[in-house]
Order: structure tokens, then sequence, then C-alpha cells
């Protein structure tokens, strides 16, 4: 794959005060894995891509000010606490894609989404908190797949010294139909 390929991004791991966990939800068909075959609607973590001259935390501000309107001064950031790559179709072109998830936390839980780009509006559905219990019972694909997993220590306060390299190309185990 040559370089124009690769997307470089943030995804933001955002608990609030009761340790539930900030979710986009979205339906894009045009956004599969690289066979093409498109899971339905899912949940994923806020965030996106790192633009060039940005840090990681940089990106995570602008992103979380877009996609939730929270402001800087309303999160406090931890370290890089995940990282990982795989391949997908994103808006119909195929990406190679790398990711670094950054530990954050806020007192705040009203979000709102005016700040999405027109692309971001005509897919993204809602966005709320999760608890780890709902996540679990979520009816709809949670991606990364496995992120209770790995977010069961983080919420036990076992954060990582130095980045972990997670597994982000793993499959839904079954198509989930959405009830949410």
């Amino acid at each position: 794959m040559n370089e124009g390929e690769i997307h470089h991004s943030v995804r933001i791991v955002l608990l609030n005060k009761n340790n539930e966990l900030l979710l986009m939800k979205a339906e894009d068909p045009s956004t599969t894995e690289t066979d093409g075959t498109y899971n339905g609607p899912f949940w994923f973590l806020v965030g996106g891509e790192i633009e060039s001259g940005e840090g990681v935390e940089q990106a995570a501000i602008r992103e979380l000010d877009e996609e939730t309107g929270l402001k800087a001064t309303e999160v406090t950031f931890g370290p890089i606490i995940w990282f990982g790559e795989f391949d997908l179709i994103l808006s119909g072109k195929q990406r190679h894609m790398k990711q670094k998830f950054i530990l954050a936390h806020t007192t705040e839980n009203e979000i709102n989404l005016s700040g999405l780009t027109e692309s971001e509006r005509k897919v993204v559905k809602c966005i709320e908190w999760f608890s780890l219990e709902r996540m679990r019972a979520c009816n709809d694909i949670v991606y990364p797949i496995g992120l209770d997993e790995y977010l069961e220590p983080i919420l036990a306060n076992k954060i990582p010294t130095k980045p972990i390299e997670i597994v982000l190309d793993r499959k839904p185990l079954k198509h989930k139909k959405s009830i949410t």
C-alpha cells in the first residue's frame, strides 16, 4: 500500500464520572470490510484523522470539539493506552488504518453533534454514554470488537505504563440486528 492510503487517526476513550464510555452510532454502507461486507449499524469511539502537524492530543481536542461540543477545558487527557492497525473500505476507498487510543475523562454529560461535518451528519445517528454492562448487552456491533475486554482493566484503574497493541481487525461473531 502506498503512503497516500494510510489513515492515521486517534480514538478517544472518554469516560464520564460514572465510568461510562462515550460511543457514537453510525450507519454507513460505504464503510465496509475489505471484501465489501457491510455489517450494519455500529457503535465506535469518537475521534478521527490526525491532521498534518497535529499531535495525538491536539487531534483529540479538535475531534472532541467537532463531534461532541466538549472543549479542552472540560476534558482531562491521560496517556495513549492502545494502538493498532487494520484495513477497511472507508467511505468507498480502501484504507490502512493506524489508530492510537487516548484515555480521557470529563465531568460533563451533555454532548451535542452540532459540529459534525456534512458527511458525518449523513451517517452519524446518535452519541450516548455506555456502561460496560450496556456495551456487553448491545445488540449492535461495537468497534473495535472486544472493546469491553480492553476497557475492563482501564475501568479498574489498571492503566498501562506504555501503549498496548490491540487487535483491530477482529470480525463480529455474527451479524447483529439493530434494536437500539
